[in-house]
């Protein structure tokens, strides 16, 4: 059975944002979840091109993926770019 993951997709610290956590390690099949909750927009995509992307991610929105391959993803905020995350998947 596959894992439910909260995946805050902003925090603001000091003005700056960030993903909290990170870092994630989960499972093959386990769903990632960013939330945002801020009150500007996000965009999560992952640095290798088509693993996946939310596109816009409006305040009061969220963004879902399962990741089906044992494999590294590092992955930012297309608009924050100083915002960065790594998903471990493991079997």
């Amino acid at each position: 059975m596959a894992n439910f993951l909260h995946q805050e997709a902003d925090f603001e610290h000091n003005n700056q944002f960030y993903f909290q956590p990170a870092t994630l390690v989960i499972k093959v099949g386990d769903e990632v979840v960013w939330v945002n909750d801020s009150d500007t927009n996000h965009w999560v995509v992952s640095n290798t091109a088509g693993i996946f992307n939310s596109y816009l991610i409006p305040t009061n929105h969220s963004f879902w993926v399962i990741l089906d391959r044992v494999n590294t993803y590092a992955y930012h905020d297309n608009i924050f770019l100083s915002m960065k995350g790594t998903i471990y998947v493991t079997s």
